[in-house]
């Protein structure tokens, strides 16, 4: 299935999490592809490392964690009523944040279609972020979600 067909299918689903994962480990592709979608769509998007950084610099330590997940729904969320592409999202997996980012992402699906490129693998039904190697590595089971992982 190409790109533009796996979108039609998510953008067509009544899943009840519209949560649809591009998952590749190689960024340039993920890059590729977030500058493909923008270019055919015109849909916005959110480079989540980046503005989340910089709202994270002024919050204390402790406060960081339940800041960025209110953060990111709200940003998400006033994104406006088309599906929204979120690049980079690397921070959502600092250990300090004590985040759960692949539940976050699904919840924030639950009310705003969101296309996310995701750095890692999808295989026998186990997504995986970053590659065993990593010090972030981390995986998930069965995710209910639309993935395209390209070739």
């Amino acid at each position: 299935m190409t790109l533009h067909q796996a979108i039609q299918s998510f953008l067509n689903s009544d899943r009840y999490i519209s949560c649809f994962l591009v998952v590749h480990p190689d960024l340039k592709i993920l890059k590729d592809v977030a500058i493909d979608l923008r270019q055919e769509y015109g849909w916005p998007s959110l480079s989540m490392s980046k503005e989340l950084s910089k709202e994270l610099l002024s919050v204390q330590t402790r406060k960081r964690s339940k800041h960025a997940q209110r953060w990111l729904k709200d940003r998400l969320l006033n994104m406006g009523d088309e599906p929204t592409i979120c690049t980079n999202i690397d921070l959502l997996f600092e250990p300090s944040l004590k985040l759960d980012p692949f539940h976050l992402l699904s919840q924030i699906g639950h009310r705003q279609k969101i296309i996310v490129l995701w750095p890692g693998g999808f295989e026998n039904n186990t997504l995986s972020y970053a590659q065993p190697e990593h010090a972030r590595y981390a995986t998930w089971q069965n995710p209910e979600v639309d993935i395209w992982c390209p070739e």
